[in-house]
């Protein structure tokens, strides 16, 4: 079975602010998504404000992004792709 791993990331900057925040819950954006993709895939969704990234191997790999998380996202994906033989 082909597996997916769907990343909600979050850089230290964000991090600090939702800390403060009374409404912390996971983003809608991935698990929407995850909606969508074919039963085939076994699906591992992952939002770093609640745990760690994990660099292991998956067929395929999803990153929201928004413009101010953007280096952080790249770096990331640059982990990811060292993962990829």
């Amino acid at each position: 079975m082909p597996t997916l791993l769907m990343i909600t990331p979050e850089n230290s900057e964000i991090k600090r602010f939702r800390a403060y925040q009374l409404n912390n819950f996971m983003q809608l954006t991935m698990p929407y998504l995850a909606g969508f993709v074919p039963k085939e895939y076994d699906i591992r969704l992952l939002d770093e404000h609640t745990e760690p990234i994990i660099f292991e191997k998956f067929d395929l790999v999803a990153i929201t992004v928004n413009t101010p998380n953007a280096p952080h996202v790249y770096a990331i994906s640059k982990k990811v792709l060292s993962n990829v033989s």
